[in-house]
């Protein structure tokens, strides 16, 4: 789900505003704020950031999954208790950093707070 629904959303809006970035305006403004940072530039690098940690993340973990067949049931179960299930935690957390960065009408799974506060049953969106 994260490589299939999340990233690619995360890499979309972080082209959009890369391109945003590049606007002679946005340049000009950097430059007479120098050396403070813009908001699109500070958002550029959190999203940088956590796009980067999840597709390393999901190397590993992916990684660790197929390393898992080569062994008896009772040492898979062990490897992904001590392994797998930290990496998805890790995941987890660039993940929900990604849902409070990228645009509400954007984001592909229901959000938290839809889930808990607003979620309509009829507004339900099944990818």
């Amino acid at each position: 789900m994260l490589r299939t629904q999340v990233l690619p959303v995360a890499l979309a809006y972080q082209g959009q505003l890369a391109a945003l970035w590049a606007t002679p305006y946005l340049q000009q403004l950097r430059a007479a704020l120098s050396p403070d940072k813009l908001p699109q530039e500070a958002l550029l690098e959190k999203l940088q950031t956590h796009i980067q940690a999840l597709w390393e993340g999901l190397a590993a973990a992916e990684a660790e999954w197929e390393a898992l067949a080569s062994l008896p049931l009772p040492e898979q179960a062990q490897k992904v208790h001590k392994t797998l299930t930290p990496l998805m935690q890790q995941l987890r957390t660039h993940a929900d950093a990604l849902e409070q960065l990228l645009p509400a009408d954007s984001y592909p799974l229901p959000r938290y707070a839809d889930l808990l506060f607003r979620l309509n049953p009829t507004e339900v969106r099944f990818v």
